[in-house]
C-alpha cells in the first residue's frame, strides 16, 4: 500500500499518472480510493493538519 499527495484542483490528473506507472511496472490489479488523513507532527519538514491522499493498494507479485 501506497499514500500519495492528493490535491484536489488535480485529482483526475493525478489518477491517470498513477495509472500509467503502475502499468508501466506491471501492476495491472489495484485500487486507488481518496482519503483523508491527519497529522501533528513537531518537525517542520511533515505537513501539519488535514490533507487529502490517494490511498493505492495492489497485490504482492515477485517477478522472476
Amino acid at each position: 500500500m501506497h499514500i500519495v499527495p492528493l490535491n484536489t484542483a488535480s485529482n483526475f490528473i493525478n489518477k491517470k499518472l498513477v495509472r500509467e506507472k503502475l502499468f508501466e511496472q506491471g501492476v495491472l490489479t489495484f485500487t486507488m480510493t481518496p482519503v483523508k488523513r491527519s497529522s501533528a507532527f513537531e518537525r517542520s519538514d511533515i505537513l501539519m493538519g488535514e490533507h487529502y491522499l490517494l490511498k493505492i493498494t495492489y497485490p504482492f507479485k515477485v517477478y522472476l
